[in-house]
């Protein structure tokens, strides 16, 4: 008896695991409560230092690329005009998770190594 209780109780675990795993190009919308399909780009991080930089500089970090996946940066030209239409407080923030970034060059990915050559030599 108890070998059937465990062989159900395995059965049960396996299948409801399935229902637990959720699509990369599906998220669900909280606020309604219902599954979108749309594609969505996670950033993946290469420590926690790099999170918290982008993080920390969100509302902003996108005008530096192409579109919301934030894998193609855009050109000099126009990285230079986004950084110039950040506040003081804004570009000083930037700056100084660059020159950390660039002191710790092996906590950072390569987007945000690029980015950060780009904007250093502003």
């Amino acid at each position: 008896m108890k070998i059937k209780m465990i062989l159900a109780s395995a059965a049960i675990v396996a299948m409801s695991g399935a229902a637990f795993a959720q699509d990369a190009g599906t998220t669900m919308d909280n606020a309604a409560g219902t599954a979108s399909t749309e594609p969505q780009h996670t950033m993946t991080y290469a420590s926690e230092a790099e999170e918290t930089m982008w993080t920390t500089n969100s509302e902003y970090m996108g005008g530096f690329f192409t579109d919301d996946t934030m894998a193609e940066l855009r050109s000099e030209e126009e990285i230079t005009t986004a950084y110039g239409g950040l506040t003081a407080d804004q570009q000083a923030q930037l700056k100084a998770d660059c020159e950390a970034a660039e002191l710790n060059r092996g906590d950072y990915g390569e987007v945000s190594l690029t980015l950060c050559s780009q904007l250093g030599a502003l």
